[in-house]
């Protein structure tokens, strides 16, 4: 628990201070200085541990790792020895590769432990037999050596992966890095954030670099990518002119109410409302049993309004939802176009219309932006799933740590490398159009997920999608706040279920009466009824107060004042 949140606090902490681009504003470096002045330059070979998609043959992957290893000979003098599983096989194998190499270490300890205690009995009786102890091995490398190959020519010799040698692995989630650190299976790579790999400050993401560390040690590197969407409201700039409306004032949904009721009198060829509408920047208290955090998708009675500008430190105010003006408001509104038939769910957003409220990334405003104001009605949210979704780390079983994080860092600086690992051969595997600069895959022979091989915004987009996306992503993501409840649990607390089994009861019956209401009028009147009647609950006081031991937001009020402890 400690752990997990002094590493996502950390993590929120920068989120703020530098969100930059995460591509790097130097090109690709071809030299070995840029990504490692001082490693050896004697032959080495690593191993590294990835996931594929199961349509990938063995024939395609070992072309890759061929091409992979001209790569890194040449650069590196280093040779990786590439083995591929999918996810469903990824952690069954090596965490049996962890378990085989224990096995081997616990043997050889207790050979030693026997040795030592036969030469002490030995001694005790007086006697000299020699005994021979268990070889050490040795983690130096040996002088650099040559062979000739099947052409009679002379090349590096690279060295035998050895019986306990696990090197670059990729893991994903949060929990199970954590897991992973405790059981020691992870390197600490500050020394070489600091130094050698440097560089990968400049390519990727600081909240991704940040989510990484724990207890003030960086053990992954994360794989950079697109955090979240955005929820945009967009209003019809020459209607709100032409109807006098000042388009500055279009704040939420419950502003639009007269300018689309204008729109549906004044301008019958126009769609008041295009598409269908739910409520926003709601949270509410949705409870897994299971996992003890809060889960999306549920409804309850107990919410809080999480505004667009919301991240870390943000309060979460969880309480009555018909004390939640922004979203009884929001529901009112929506209300209101469902009874006078504004809202047109099959409409088009090519077709004209008065608002429309929409999810996605920061291609909408460049696609509709000169046209509709874009109202950002809830802001990308990085939450553990975008940050902890992919990451490559050096394990204990490593030949060297300096190694292979030279492999890490090139693997997410250089686009050639990055794009052979996650599209394979090009010319064999995939082509690029040169008028459209798109990439188009010729078979499906080798196919790897492009969130779990590394820094997304230096390999191409995935196939069909425009070259310029990057470019949008990376002003998504200087948008991107963190979600305010990360880090939170109610696991390993003081929560009293009876106050959760209350709420939960008392979910059922208002939410009931709450879909039951066939017009806004009646909509209106139950908010006002329910507001009262919940108001005047005892226990339902208790449960979104502060005072109530064990009560959903006593337990977060310790949390957050722990976190965010104030300057007085």
């Amino acid at each position: 628990m400690k752990k997990r949140l002094i590493s996502l606090v950390l993590t929120a902490m920068m989120l703020f201070s530098v969100m930059l681009t995460g591509c790097g504003s130097s090109s690709d470096s071809d030299t070995i200085n840029d990504v490692n002045e001082d490693a050896s330059r004697y032959t080495e070979t690593l191993t590294m541990y990835l996931v594929t998609e199961k349509e990938t043959t063995p024939e395609a992957a070992a072309a890759v790792e061929e091409a992979f290893n001209k790569i890194t000979k040449a650069k590196f003098k280093t040779q990786v020895l590439m083995y591929f599983y999918t996810y469903d096989e990824y952690y069954g194998a090596l965490e049996a590769e962890f378990a085989r190499i224990d096995a081997l270490k616990e043997a050889e300890e207790a050979e030693q432990k026997r040795l030592k205690e036969e030469l002490k009995r030995l001694k005790a009786e007086g006697k000299t037999l020699p005994v021979t102890t268990a070889e050490e091995t040795s983690d130096e490398t040996t002088a650099e050596e040559t062979v000739l190959n099947e052409w009679g020519l002379s090349e590096l010799k690279y060295p035998e992966k050895t019986d306990r040698q696990v090197d670059i692995i990729f893991i994903d989630g949060y929990d199970r890095m954590l897991e992973y650190i405790d059981n020691e299976y992870l390197e600490r790579l500050d020394d070489e954030l600091q130094s050698s790999s440097k560089k990968l400050k400049d390519y990727i993401n600081p909240v991704f670099m940040d989510a990484a560390i724990v207890d003030g040690s960086t053990y992954a590197i994360p794989n950079n990518g697109v955090i979240g969407e955005y929820t945009f409201l967009m209003v019809n700039k020459a209607l709100a002119e032409e109807l006098s409306y000042d388009i500055s004032e279009f704040k939420d949904l419950y502003s639009t109410v007269d300018f689309v009721a204008d729109v549906a009198k004044y301008k019958p060829g126009v769609t008041p409302v295009c598409g269908d509408i739910e409520v926003t920047n709601i949270k509410y208290f949705n409870l897994n049993r299971e996992t003890m955090e809060y889960e999306d998708g549920g409804r309850s009675i107990m919410a809080a309004y999480v505004g667009p500008s919301s991240s870390t430190g943000s309060r979460v105010n969880m309480r009555s939802l018909f004390a939640t003006t922004q979203l009884t408001n929001q529901m009112l509104a929506i209300q209101t176009f469902k009874d006078n038939g504004y809202m047109k769910t099959d409409a088009k957003l090519s077709d004209p219309f008065g608002i429309a409220v929409v999810k996605g990334g920061y291609d909408l405003v460049e696609t509709y932006g000169e046209e509709y104001e874009m109202v950002v009605l809830e802001n990308p949210m990085a939450d553990e799933d975008t940050l902890y979704g992919g990451m490559f780390g050096v394990t204990p079983y490593t030949r060297s740590v300096a190694r292979s994080m030279e492999i890490i860092t090139y693997l997410n600086t250089n686009s050639e490398l990055r794009n052979l690992l996650q599209y394979g051969i090009e010319g064999v595997n995939y082509v690029i159009d040169e008028d459209t600069g798109m990439l188009k895959r010729l078979n499906r022979t080798y196919i790897m997920d492009l969130g779990k091989t590394g820094n997304a915004f230096i390999a191409y987009p995935e196939e069909g999608v425009d070259p310029a996306a990057w470019e949008t992503a990376k002003k998504q993501n200087l948008d991107a706040r963190l979600n305010p409840l990360t880090g939170f649990t109610f696991a390993e607390t003081d929560l009293k279920m009876e106050y959760v089994d209350y709420i939960e009861q008392l979910s059922e019956s208002y939410l009931a009466k709450m879909d039951a209401c066939q017009n806004v009028e009646e909509l209106k009147a139950f908010f006002e009824t329910a507001y009262s009647e919940v108001a005047a609950d005892a226990t339902m006081k208790e449960a979104v107060g502060i005072t109530a031991e064990g009560s959903p937001n006593y337990v977060y009020n310790e949390w957050y004042n722990m976190m965010f402890p104030s300057e007085d």
